[in-house]
């Protein structure tokens, strides 16, 4: 399996960014968004293979790349930003 690793910090492509991935990803994939303090304007949609980890303030971009990293568990792990 490949764990996907996105930091995210008001970034309004979000949900376009997760929909690529998963429509490119052949097998198995997860995909873990970490919401460095914000909330996205639009909920992201619901998706088995998408995790969320939201961050009530900012904590940095190398702080949300752990914490995706802590909950992946894919034998590869991949960071897009």
């Amino acid at each position: 399996m490949l764990s996907i690793i996105i930091p995210a910090y008001q970034d309004p492509f979000l949900q376009k960014t997760i929909d690529s991935l998963l429509k490119a990803s052949r097998g198995s994939v997860e995909v873990i968004a970490v919401l460095d303090g914000y909330t996205p304007k639009q909920p992201l949609k619901a998706d088995l293979r998408v995790k969320v980890i939201k961050y009530s303030h900012n904590r940095g971009m190398r702080a949300a790349i752990n914490a995706g990293i802590a909950r992946a568990r894919g034998k590869f792990i991949m960071k897009c930003d």
